[in-house]
């Protein structure tokens, strides 16, 4: 079994399983916390980066931080989001985590324009 099937079949059975046992409606947790109002993949890739699953951080001016993570093959549909080439999670002061999944594309446009407020208040 490949790297990318044991991935795919992680995530497929986390989200199967649902072993944090949140309340989720249509896809979305309901359950009070960090995650509340966040898809199921969310805690799953926040779980990842604990164990260092990311492949880029971004600090934002205001001292937040993004992770960035690739997606496997197969694993854009496990999430409802064909298409994506990896999702990012945001965490925030107040101990939220949200999460979006999109192009690489979206992200570097999300790095440089960090670049340039960054560049523009050193500047």
């Amino acid at each position: 079994m490949s790297s990318q099937d044991t991935a795919r079949e992680s995530l497929a059975g986390y989200l199967g399983s649902n072993p944090d046992d949140y309340t989720v409606r249509d896809g979305v947790i309901t359950t009070p916390g960090k995650f509340e109002g966040e898809e199921l993949w969310v805690p799953y890739f926040y779980a990842a980066g604990l164990d260092g699953g990311s492949f880029d951080t971004v600090e934002h001016d205001d001292g937040n931080l993004s992770d960035a993570f690739e997606l496997e093959p197969g694993e854009a549909e496990l999430i409802g989001h064909p298409g994506a080439e990896l999702v990012v999670l945001h965490y925030f002061d107040s101990g939220f985590v949200s999460g979006e999944a999109g192009t690489k594309a979206e992200f570097e446009k999300m790095r440089s324009s960090i670049r340039d407020t960054v560049v523009d208040e050193e500047g």
